[in-house]
């Protein structure tokens, strides 16, 4: 397989070529989203597990 990367550094990549992108959000869900939009439009989301805290 290909390496990991986290989406803090997807977001660094992605912003570096010229990519619109939003997040990475924690979701409710327990997840973390990132959208990277590419110059053509096409939206790309990548989400992760995030670990649930418990209050």
């Amino acid at each position: 397989m290909g390496e990991e990367v986290s989406l803090d550094e997807l977001r660094a990549r992605a912003e570096a070529r010229g990519a619109a992108v939003d997040g990475p959000r924690n979701q409710p869900w327990f997840t973390r989203e990132l959208v990277v939009t590419d110059p053509e439009g096409y939206k790309l989301a990548f989400v992760t597990p995030n670990e649930r805290v418990e209050t």
